[in-house]
């Protein structure tokens, strides 16, 4: 069973809130994130006993996405992170092959192969690269990209 999750707000996330919802730039989703959180708030500081059921019902949205806000406002710690939406170069996602990691890859390919293996596969390369270079790391479907790109 998950713990009960309380939201805190300060001034100045009540402000940011208000701004969010009065910009024009806002999308709708962040709008109805920030609604959903001034809702959660005004239920807490105006003890009116609603649950989140009843919030979500009143806002046309699934209890499911109060639970969502509420966690991601308590993991990040921060209103704007939970309003908005990811910024996607942060992104966790893997690189995409520059240039430096075309040339590795095609040094890697014409190399030997390690030992007990007949030749460079995809994933080796791209367990290869992880390992040396873990900040830049690069799926084997990239490496396949590559290769098809190179014709090697």
């Amino acid at each position: 069973m998950r713990g009960y999750i309380e939201i805190y707000l300060k001034e100045q996330d009540l402000q940011f809130i208000k701004d969010i919802l009065d910009d024009n730039s806002s999308t709708n989703g962040e709008k109805r994130r920030a609604k959903l959180l001034l809702a959660l708030y005004s239920n807490k500081i105006e003890n009116l006993g609603l649950s989140d059921y009843q919030i979500a019902k009143a806002a046309n949205v699934n209890k499911m996405t109060i639970t969502r806000i509420k966690m991601k406002l308590q993991e990040t710690n921060s209103i704007g992170k939970t309003i908005k939406r990811k910024n996607y170069e942060e992104n966790t996602k893997r690189n995409k092959p520059s240039l430096i990691n075309r040339n590795y890859i095609m040094m890697i390919k014409s190399s030997t192969p390690p030992e007990g293996k007949n030749r460079w596969t995809c994933r080796l390369i791209s367990e290869h690269y992880n390992k040396k270079y873990p900040t830049k790391s690069i799926s084997h479907t990239a490496v396949a990209k590559v290769i098809k790109e190179l014709s090697i």
